[in-house]
């Protein structure tokens, strides 16, 4: 026999309180905040459900909400059920969008060097990001030969070295977006590196950002920092080139992608240069890249 119908309708509300992602920064201001008492940083979350939040029944005395979504603070949510005196509640759910976006990233590219020097042949450009913890972070990535495997990641030079190459480690500073949902565009963060620029190793310290899954430019980033040189000032001679590396100077990094802009998708650009700072003798050195992007960004 069929089930008188009803009318059920559904609400959300916090259980607990608020969650946020943070980062150092965010971190620290905690701690300040929970050593004079103040409960700024422990407030309560807040949410609404965006959808039909009153269905009736059917016969079977069963409603559906699959339209129904929920947008708020990062925090624990329970749904209540209520029809006339009788009501239900959800187990926990977790909202954390930063989980969504603040992903794993891999992306390809078939690059061409347009300033700077050049190698010989065609390479590949693979770029990684690995989140290690919630607020530290890996960004890698190395310039690949697709021919000529006898001098594969290097040029003719004496010093056959890989031509570039990028290995940072990150934690982050915080992030930007919506503080009304918790849903992140970027992530500024400061970290350690070492690198390769022109087949002349680096190390140093840096401040910079990448773009998160839900930005349309996701994947890109850019950093500025101070780079030392691991054998400090000499002259190399690349090709019929000859360079003096600088000892130390200012870098910068930038790589802009994207898989929602027309141009973007079929065309990348990333750079590097190096400014000589303090007293050094050394030579500005810069290498600019473009890229057809073989797929979209991989995110896991």
């Amino acid at each position: 026999n069929p089930v008188p119908k009803a009318i059920v309708r559904v609400s959300v509300a916090p259980d607990g309180k608020i969650n946020r992602p943070t980062g150092l920064l965010y971190d620290v201001r905690t701690m300040v905040l929970k050593m004079f008492k103040s409960t700024d940083t422990l407030r309560d979350a807040q949410a609404t459900l965006i959808g039909t939040t009153a269905k009736e029944t059917d016969d079977q005395g069963h409603a559906s909400f699959a339209d129904v979504k929920l947008v708020g603070n990062s925090a624990r949510y329970r749904l209540t059920f209520k029809s006339g005196t009788d009501t239900a509640q959800s187990k926990p759910i977790r909202y954390a969008p930063i989980a969504d976006f603040d992903r794993n990233m891999f992306s390809a590219s078939a690059i061409r060097t347009i300033s700077g020097l050049a190698p010989k042949g065609e390479f590949f450009d693979l770029r990684f990001r690995f989140r290690l913890t919630e607020n530290i972070h890996s960004l890698a990535a190395i310039d690949l030969s697709i021919s000529n495997r006898a001098s594969a990641d290097s040029v003719a030079s004496e010093q056959k070295r890989l031509v570039d190459a990028l290995l940072m480690t990150n934690v982050s500073l915080g992030w930007a977006g919506n503080r009304v949902t918790d849903i992140p565009d970027r992530q500024v963060f400061i970290g350690a590196q070492a690198r390769v620029l022109n087949t002349i190793p680096f190390y140093g310290a840096h401040l910079g950002s990448i773009e998160l899954g839900h930005s349309p430019f996701a994947g890109s980033s850019m950093s500025i920092g101070y780079l030392r040189s691991w054998y400090g000032e000499e002259t190399v001679k690349i090709d019929s080139a000859e360079l003096k590396v600088p000892k130390q100077g200012i870098g910068i990094e930038f790589f802009v992608r994207s898989d929602k802009y027309e141009f973007f998708k079929v065309l990348t650009v990333r750079g590097s240069t190096l400014i000589p700072v303090g007293r050094t003798s050394g030579e500005a050195m810069t290498r600019i890249v473009v890229a057809v992007p073989l797929g979209a960004l991989f995110s896991f």
